[in-house]
This record gives C-alpha cells, structure tokens and sequence, in this order.
C-alpha cells in the first residue's frame, strides 16, 4: 500500500484526472449571440415551476439559440430563451451532433458509445456526476479520445484519452484508492481511506519507535563498530527509517486529515450570510431583464464571449464574462498540472456588465469591501484587516491557479477566530479560514503536498524535494515488504 501510494504521489505532481480544460471548452463553444433572447432570466426560470432559487445562472448558445441553464440545487435545468422551450433531456442522436459541432475537425470520425445513468471511473466527482445521465462519444482520433455529453444541459463537461487515462489510473485512482464500485458508495470509501491511513499511520509509529530504540549513538553493536544490530536487509530497513520514516509517517497521516474525519474542521467557503452581504440580500433574478443589444456590442469590441453567467453584487445585477482565449496553445490538451505551471501566465481578461445600466468595469472598487467587511461579521470586531499583493500562508497560489491579487483580508476576534479574504476583481469572498481550518492547512497542505512559503514559490527546488522524499518513502517501504515476504516463508534473514 504505502509503495503504491509514494508512487503514484508522484505521479500526481504531475497528472491529475482527466478535464475538459476550461480555455478549450471555452474556445469550441458557439459565440454568444443573443439578439435572439426575448425571455428574461426570471421569465425563463418560471417555465420551469420551481420554487427553488437556482444557485447558478449562465446564458450560452446551443444550436445557435439563445439558451439559460439554471442550477437547482444539485441539478441544471436548460430553457431556451427565445421561446421559452424547455430543453428535454438530450438523446443519444442529438449527443453525437453536439459532439460534432464541438469538435468538427473529428466530425466524419465521431461514434456514440454509451448512455452512463450512473458514473464510470473518469465521472466520479460530484460536478460531473449531478450532470448525469451522461452520453459517452469517441473522436476516433489518434490521440485516442473520449467525450462526456450531459443529457441535462446538452454540453460537452468531459474530455479523456488515452494518456490522460493511462496517467490517470496510476496516479490518482491509485493514490486515492478511486476505484469505480468502491467511490460510488462515498461514504464508505471516505472511512475506507481514514481506517486504511490509521493503521499505516500507527505501523509508522511503531517503526519509529522501535527504530529509535534499537539505534545506538555510541555504536554499541557489533563490538562496538555499529549504531545498529541489524545485518543485511534489516540494516538497511533500519537505516531508511531513520532517515524517511519520520516523512512516511507524516504522510500518511496527512492523507487522513485530508479526508477530515468526523467533520473537524469548518469549510473554508464562505457562509450562506457572508454571500448574502456581498450579493446585498438573496440572489433576485427578478432584477435581471434581457441583456440590453448595447452590450451585444460592447463585448464584441472587447473580446468574443461564449457565456455569460449572473451574478449580484451589493444588490446589483451583473452579467459577468471571461474572455476567451484567442489560440490552442497545446492541441493535445495534456492533463496534467505541470503543463499548466509551464505555460504562459497571460491572464484572461474578465468584464461585469451591469444589466440594469449597462456600464462596463473589470472590478470593484476596493473601498467597497472594507465595508462589506464590517457587515459580514456584524457581532465581531476587526482586529487586522490588510490589503495583500502578495500571498500569504493560507490565501496561496502557484502559477495559473486563478487566484488574484491583491485581495482584503480581514481578521475577527470572533471566538473562532475568523478570517476572510475579498476579492475586488470577481466582487466576492474568496476564501474563509476559522482557527480549525488554519491547523488543518498545515496537517494537510502543510505535511501531504510541502507547500510550505520557501517551497510552493519555488519550483523545481520543491520537485526535488518531493521526488527524492518519495523515492526513500518506495525504498522504505520494499525493504519492509522484502523482510515481511522472507519473515511469511520462514526463511532466516
């Protein structure tokens, strides 16, 4: 086990789970065209007939038709907003069409595959599995690929191939024991984790212990000419634990917390009343009308858009818009992180429309926030609240990861001592951190990844680190197998 998973740690420096990317989703979808539209969000909402508030509101295109896709709690909802049609759920036919359009230049080559009512080994988060059912295609295209469509929203949300897959399997499905028929049932693999990382991490322990015990600084063993009574394997199986067994353990016991057992520490995400101060009460989309023709202009004279989604900020209704992005920089779309590290920094303009006025900005005024931060705790009192261009030990980044600068953060004498961090260019909190969740960015984050400030800034010193850690984590761990396989068949070691 711990062989598998210092190998595969390794792995996932490097390779995560297969994505669709959101600069090539964004560079295959339709432009937004939406002098079409005649409904309203809310008008659009209403075909439905449901009395939940959606969570989230995007305006696209499908078919080149104007069309509002709502999340209701852990589901989307599609109506059309030319006519207020509600999009039925989409057939295996209309997937293949869809895939066509989204990937023309495989067009000839396109074949459906399967219906997915519940996940496969690639759909197994919850993003994508409240997307379900799911409709399998293959490109047939050298790389070997394999798209997603949702029968709810009628979009491509998965790309796989074969080496995503194949780098997949041995990096993340191993190392977080993803197994398709254990992961579906969550619960029971969340405490198959916590109770298999237990019992290594007391193996460890004892290791430790014993390591320790048995060693000897004055060289006491072997007429007095080693630190260790051990010979052959169980020399070396000393001597690697003395050196890496401290990280092993460590590591294993990280990835326990990692799973967060019995709930013991509080989300980062800010709460139901933090949003509604931001938003300036609930999300209204009574306050939304059809995007004014003006700004049908003005983002084209800006910079093509693909969707917009809604947004509210201190009771203001926004459309807010990404900027897509003008080439491929990488056709085969690697998977993994380290691709992204490497790539350029070039960031992504980003624009809110308000759709009341139609005035353009690209953030918030910074003042704003300090207010807002007064009102999202009003029974504590600010004891620190500071203005980051730089991250800090809990509000970090490495390169491409999204995360802005500069940003509030403000601190609470609250008896949980809360911190939250504002976000001025998306006008919203971007992160919350109680005393908890402080301590487990440290018994996590901290001991599993080694982002610690003089590593995660400074790559490739942390793969370095990381590979030659993990490396005598491997080495550790086969002397151990070894010696257990020579104790098992009783022979003399």
């Amino acid at each position: 086990m711990f062989i598998v998973w210092f190998a595969s740690g390794i792995v996932m420096m490097y390779a995560r789970m297969p994505r669709l990317t959101n600069e090539e989703r964004l560079i295959r979808l339709e432009n937004l065209d939406f002098r079409a539209a005649k409904l309203s969000p809310n008008e659009a909402f209403a075909k439905l007939n449901e009395t939940e508030i959606p969570t989230t509101v995007r305006l696209g295109m499908f078919n080149g038709r104007p069309i509002y896709r709502f999340q209701i709690k852990q589901l989307w909802k599609t109506v059309f907003a030319d006519s207020g049609e509600v999009l039925n759920a989409i057939s295996a036919d209309n997937s293949v069409i869809i895939a066509k359009s989204f990937y023309p230049e495989h067009a000839e080559k396109i074949a459906f595959l399967q219906t997915l009512e519940d996940a496969d080994q690639w759909t197994l988060s919850s993003a994508i599995r409240r997307l379900k059912p799911l409709h399998q295609l293959a490109l047939n295209d050298e790389a070997g690929s394999q798209i997603y469509v949702s029968s709810q929203t009628g979009e491509v949300v998965l790309k796989t191939d074969s080496r995503g897959r194949f780098w997949g399997y041995v990096g993340a499905v191993l190392h977080w024991i993803y197994f398709t028929p254990l992961k579906k049932h969550s619960e029971v693999w969340n405490w198959t984790i916590v109770i298999i990382s237990f019992i290594g991490s007391l193996m460890c322990l004892m290791g430790i212990v014993i390591g320790l015990w048995r060693f000897s600084m004055s060289k006491r063993f072997q007429r007095k000419t080693s630190h260790t009574p051990y010979r052959g394997d169980k020399r070396l199986h000393h001597w690697l634990g003395m050196i890496f067994g401290l990280f092993t353990f460590t590591w294993i016991l990280s990835g326990m917390f990692s799973m967060n057992p019995f709930d013991w520490s509080p989300s980062k995400s800010p709460s139901k009343e933090h949003l509604e101060v931001v938003r300036g009460g609930k999300f209204d989309l009574a306050k939304f009308q059809v995007p004014p023709l003006k700004a049908q202009q003005i983002y084209a004279d800006s910079f093509k858009i693909k969707e917009l989604e809604l947004s509210q900020f201190r009771g203001k209704p926004y459309y807010f818009a990404v900027e897509t992005p003008q080439v491929l920089v990488d056709t085969n779309w690697s998977n993994t992180d380290f691709a992204g590290y490497l790539a350029s920094e070039t960031k992504m303009r980003q624009m809110f429309l308000n759709a009341e006025t139609g005035e353009t900005l690209t953030e918030f005024a910074p003042e704003i926030f300090e207010k807002i931060a007064v009102e999202a705790m009003p029974n504590a009192k600010i004891i620190e609240q500071t203005w980051l261009k730089e991250y800090d030990n809990y509000y970090y980044a490495q390169k491409n990861d999204g995360k802005n600068l500069p940003v509030l953060r403000v601190k609470y004498d609250d008896e949980k001592s809360t911190w939250l961090y504002f976000d001025p260019q998306l006008g919203k909190i971007a992160l919350k951190h109680e005393s908890l969740s402080r301590v487990e960015r440290w018994l996590y984050q901290g001991l599993h990844s080694l982002d610690f400030p003089m590593f995660y800034q400074s790559r490739p010193l942390w793969d370095i680190i990381l590979i030659l850690l993990s490396s005598g984590g491997i080495w550790l761990s086969w002397t151990a197998v070894k010696l257990s396989w020579v104790r098992v068949k009783g022979r003399k070691s």
